[in-house]
């Protein structure tokens, strides 16, 4: 993680977050992530070659839960993104990893629907909330968020009652919703083998030897 990441504001105090500020949302999780024992996310759309999680901040969640409202397994199709493609790959490798370690559980939304993102973060040391749970309400994103014509807002809440609040209504979200993981663990690893195959080579023209 960088420096900034453990700037002052994040230490125990509600933070408003918008694309332009620092820390950046992608430190931010990343760090809450880190310190959890527990992360809970409600996102409607994730890609995958856009999570750069590291493995300090994904060694000490002993859980994690993601519930997804639309599954966009087709990582390659961004352009940019493949234009870079040895970090898509430390990317992707190091999501497959996660999503083998037995931490990680993936669902899809079944009916139900929700306004906007979030996701709790519980078991978080004292010194970045008090009562041990945070909140997170809004944009969730790693990259830079789709342009939508304004301002991209995500509120941080360390604070227990928000928390659970939080908790309560993703775990009636969960219930409802079906597993995935199989799907996206496949994703992954198709999207990697792509990443690794060498560029074809087109046929030399006219007669050989």
């Amino acid at each position: 993680m960088r420096p900034e990441a453990h700037s002052p504001a994040l230490d125990g105090c509600p933070l408003l977050l918008d694309e332009r500020s620092t820390p950046p949302l992608r430190e931010v999780i990343g760090r809450l992530l880190g310190s959890a024992r527990e992360a809970c996310f409600a996102v409607q759309r994730v890609r995958l070659a856009g999570i750069d999680l590291g493995a300090s901040e994904l060694a000490g969640v002993q859980r994690c839960r993601v519930l997804l409202g639309r599954l966009d397994a087709d990582v390659l199709a961004d352009a940019q993104a493949a234009a870079h493609a040895g970090r898509l790959r430390r990317n992707l490798e190091g999501l497959a990893a996660f999503l083998a370690s037995g931490r990680v559980e993936v669902r899809a939304a079944g009916r139900e629907a929700w306004v906007p993102d979030f996701s709790v973060f519980l078991g978080v040391p004292a010194g970045l909330a008090p009562g041990g749970g945070v909140a997170v309400v809004g944009a969730h994103y790693f990259v830079q968020p789709f342009p939508i014509g304004g301002p991209s807002l995500t509120c941080v809440l360390p604070d227990a009652d928000a928390a659970r609040v939080a908790a309560r209504r993703f775990e009636e979200l969960w219930a409802g919703g079906y597993d995935v993981l199989p799907v996206v663990r496949e994703a992954v690893g198709r999207a990697l083998a792509e990443v690794a195959a060498p560029p074809k080579h087109s046929l030399p023209h006219g007669p050989a030897g």
